[in-house]
């Protein structure tokens, strides 16, 4: 299976510089896509990568991310009886 998304949110950040503390709030966009190859009946091999873009009244970022992981499906019928 392959996937792709994006997502927004607003972020708070606070860092310290030599001669003070300071605060900023951001704006936060990504966009990441990814696959999945699933084995058996519950688990599943996912690789994702992602771009990530924040923009703040004083401060920016850009950050790449990369995840590798598996996954273990639940079984809906039997996991909440």
């Amino acid at each position: 299976k392959y996937y792709m998304g994006g997502s927004a949110g607003l972020g708070f950040l606070v860092y310290s510089l030599q001669s003070a503390k300071k605060s900023d709030v951001f704006f936060d966009l990504e966009i990441h896509g990814g696959l999945m190859y699933t084995f058996g009946k519950k688990w599943g091999i996912r690789v994702e990568a992602g771009l990530d873009r924040g923009v703040g009244i004083s401060t920016s970022s850009f950050g790449v991310k990369f995840m590798f992981g598996m996954n273990m499906y639940l079984d809906s019928k039997n996991f909440f009886n």
